[in-house]
């Protein structure tokens, strides 16, 4: 039983190593396609709550359109605007905002009388798309993002100028109001460091007809804001880092399991070389490891099915595959079964491996006590607790 201790040894080994793995198999893939990037599919960190929020300044100016649009120049209806935003991004594609903004408006009623003006509050909620990362994938560096956003809120209004030729509010009015808002915007990101992005924001916001004190009936006012701004990213309770970040493995844990691999093999190498065994003979071992709790193959360990599909293939599908339990017999009878099943069915009904050349063995010591000389290909499971 040389062959069965090295092989034991390999398994648990290997087991060891699609473990760590696969603590991240229920992790978001956000990028898969390694033909432009030359990668494997890159495996998203999970992250909590308090993850990926950031804060931001911004300065700008508005132009109002609306009530008496026509009236004054271009430049009449500029005015200067600033902004303060909280926000998360909830992944790297979406996100959401709250905003609160100040305006300092002026309005015009006639050309013959001096313009007036008022201020406004503004406190949006918006909904945000990273149109870069939806089209492109996520990188974690990436210097360019371009964001579009959708916000619904509200803007309150007052300190409107007292003129003496607006007797009795008869040209427009003056109460403060509070009025409800809706806005559709572009913004674009340039990282300047891990925690600093420059943003540049355009939006246009719909506010009810009152909004400039003058109604006109034309059920809308509004108002154009152009920001540049700062956003500052906060810690991750997570990892310690500002952004989103692909899973990082310690290499040096799997260095030192592949070097005992490495042992392994040779001293198995060396003792198979002591028995000289038939050269016309083949047993090819794969391994399928399963997650506590589940019985489902994942992602990781397809190509593990596929190794065996290979082997079988090789031999025109003449040799038998025993699915068997790995190290000895199992303590799970109804687990291994339906773990054994899942990964028959899927040779069956995905790869066509004939079912008759199938045969599911509990106890590993009946497969090892097979003949030698004859061909197959041994599945181990392993085992776990579900």
């Amino acid at each position: 039983m040389i062959r069965m201790k090295y092989i034991a040894a390999f398994a648990a080994l290997w087991a060891m190593t699609t473990t760590v793995q696969a603590q991240n198999n229920d992790q978001t893939v956000y990028w898969l396609d390694s033909s432009e990037t030359g990668k494997d599919a890159q495996i998203l960190q999970t992250y909590g709550f308090w993850d990926n929020w950031f804060g931001g300044i911004q300065i700008g100016g508005l132009y109002n359109w609306g009530s008496n649009q026509k009236e004054g120049s271009f430049i009449d209806h500029l005015r200067p605007s600033a902004a303060l935003n909280l926000g998360k991004w909830l992944s790297p594609s979406v996100g959401l905002r709250t905003q609160l903004m100040y305006n300092n408006n002026r309005g015009i009623t006639n050309p013959a009388y001096k313009p007036f003006h008022f201020q406004a509050l503004g406190l949006y909620g918006d909904g945000l798309f990273n149109i870069t990362n939806m089209w492109a994938g996520y990188k974690e560096d990436r210097f360019f993002n371009l964001i579009g956003f959708l916000g619904i809120g509200g803007e309150q209004t007052f300190g409107y100028s007292k003129r003496d030729w607006n007797p009795n509010d008869s040209r427009f009015k003056t109460d403060a109001l509070t009025l409800l808002g809706f806005r559709v915007g572009i913004q674009t990101l340039f990282r300047l460091s891990e925690k600093v992005d420059l943003s540049l924001e355009v939006s246009n916001n719909w506010v009810d007809d009152a909004y400039d004190g003058v109604l006109t009936h034309k059920r809308w006012d509004g108002h154009v804001n152009a920001f540049l701004g700062l956003n500052f990213h906060f810690k991750n309770k997570t990892d310690g880092l500002y952004k989103f970040a692909y899973v990082r493995r310690d290499l040096s844990e799997f260095n030192a399991l592949n070097n005992e691999l490495n042992r392994l093999r040779a001293e198995l190498a060396e003792e198979l070389a002591k028995k000289k065994p038939d050269v016309n003979s083949k047993q090819v071992n794969v391994l399928v490891s399963f997650s506590d709790n589940d019985s489902n193959i994942d992602e990781l360990q397809e190509v593990n099915v596929f190794t065996a599909v290979e082997e079988m293939r090789k031999l025109n599908n003449q040799a038998d595959l025993f699915i068997t339990v790995l190290g000895g017999k199992t303590g799970n009878e109804s687990l291994f079964n339906e773990r054994a099943n899942t990964i028959k069915q899927s040779l069956i009904n995905d790869y066509q491996i004939p079912a008759q050349r199938i045969h599911i063995e509990k106890d590993a010591s009946v497969v090892e006590a097979l003949d030698k000389a004859v061909t197959r290909v041994i599945v181990y499971i392993n085992e776990g607790n579900k």
